[in-house]
């Protein structure tokens, strides 16, 4: 597979991270090696995704808030978000080069519905007396994998 398109896809998952978890939260990145296939897993602490847009997240032009209300945010800042189109172009390039994409996400507790907007900022949350109260509440975690040898 063309490093290029490995690198935007783990560049775009970094991104939808860093986007959608608030200052001081937690981003985490695993590799693992298993039944055959590598697998990148890319998990946040941030504000979740609802059940009811979860069927939908990579179906593109897709988004969870109002366009107006990210519009003027620079990428990577917390609520910047977009239409959807890195995880359109995920979901295209696995169907072209052969790989999963995966998502699991739990919305947080205190801002259950796309209404409800997370300050950006652990210190500023009103439900949040520590930074792991917020950890705790939500978040989401994307795994795309790979095949690990196809010379074999």
């Amino acid at each position: 597979m063309d490093p290029r398109v490995v690198g935007e896809v783990v560049e775009g998952l970094l991104k939808n991270a860093v986007e959608n978890t608030p200052d001081g939260g937690i981003i985490g990145v695993t590799v693992e090696e298993r039944e055959g296939r590598i697998w990148i897993h890319v998990k946040d602490s941030g504000v979740g995704i609802t059940e009811e847009n979860q069927r939908d997240i990579f179906d593109g032009l897709f988004h969870t808030e109002e366009t107006e209300m990210y519009a003027s945010r620079n990428p990577y800042d917390f609520g910047a978000g977009g239409k959807g189109l890195d995880l359109l172009r995920m979901r295209l390039y696995a169907r072209r080069y052969g790989f999963e994409i995966s998502m699991k996400s739990l919305r947080c507790c205190y801002i259950p519905t796309d209404q409800d907007l997370c300050p950006g900022n652990i210190s500023l949350c009103d439900h949040c007396k520590m930074p792991q109260d917020c950890i705790d509440s939500g978040g989401s975690s994307f795994s795309v994998s790979f095949l690990a040898d196809r010379k074999k």
